[in-house]
């Protein structure tokens, strides 16, 4: 799979030469934005230059709303807690994907379940996915249960990988039919055009030092859904009440 997941990258680039995972390079109009940014006292987790980086960013990714967070980590922590991860549930993921993926089920208390990737392709397999759905979990009103443990299966996180996109469409298809929500780690992801027909779709974003578009560290979560993202900016606040500078309505 190495082999063949090295001559796809080789071939996109036209070379045969070593090809880096990122680089960092800072232009002088970068520089001077940055101090531009200090001297109007905007180095904040608020501010308009925040606002105005959320709404670009969801255009660019083709979203209808976001939420800029400090991680990709805690994008994804965020995310799968809004979409009701809980202690003790399942969480469906590749086998091949950054420790993260992972952390962030196991930090709400949740069981990552690992799923094959495909065999040329470092991404999860649809096949064996549904495979995994059909011979060991049952369909409930309240959703997908696992048979032998009877946990709750309450996510599946899709991973873009390496400039690779997962079969979207077939893995939302899925988790209707499943009633399972689905959360794309599109960290390597920013600018890959998913050219695919999906209604609704919640993803998370890493601007960390090594990504494609880097910030040297940050993070978002996007969606389709107004209310997820609601919901996701009064949590990231640390839960505080409207209207209140020392109250909070829950653990945010």
């Amino acid at each position: 799979m190495y082999t063949s997941i090295l001559n796809r990258i080789r071939s996109t680039a036209d070379s045969d030469q070593w090809i880096p995972l990122f680089s960092t390079k800072l232009s002088k109009e970068v520089l001077e934005r940055a101090l531009q940014l200090f001297g109007e006292d905007e180095v904040s987790t608020r501010g308009r230059n925040r606002l105005w980086f959320e709404e670009e960013l969801t255009s660019f990714a083709g979203f209808q709303h976001g939420l800029a967070l400090n991680s990709g980590t805690s994008a994804l922590q965020l995310a799968l807690r809004i979409l009701g991860v809980e202690e003790s549930s399942l969480v469906l993921m590749p086998s091949l994907s950054y420790m993260a993926t992972a952390n962030a089920a196991i930090y709400l208390g949740a069981e990552p379940v690992f799923i094959d990737v495909e065999e040329n392709l470092p991404l999860l397999s649809v096949e064996k996915l549904e495979s995994f759905l059909r011979l060991e979990c049952a369909k409930h009103e309240e959703g997908c249960f696992h048979i032998r443990s009877k946990k709750k299966v309450s996510a599946i996180v899709p991973v873009h990988l390496l400039g690779e996109i997962p079969n979207l469409e077939a893995f939302y298809h899925l988790g209707k039919e499943w009633k399972i929500p689905i959360l794309e780690d599109q960290a390597q992801g920013i600018g890959a055009k998913v050219d695919q027909k999906i209604d609704h779709r919640n993803s998370i974003f890493s601007f960390n030092g090594n990504k494609l578009l880097k910030a040297g560290g940050g993070g978002a979560f996007l969606s389709s859904d107004a209310d997820l993202i609601t919901k996701a900016r009064h949590l990231a606040s640390t839960a505080r009440a409207r209207g209140e500078d020392y109250l909070y309505d829950e653990i945010g």
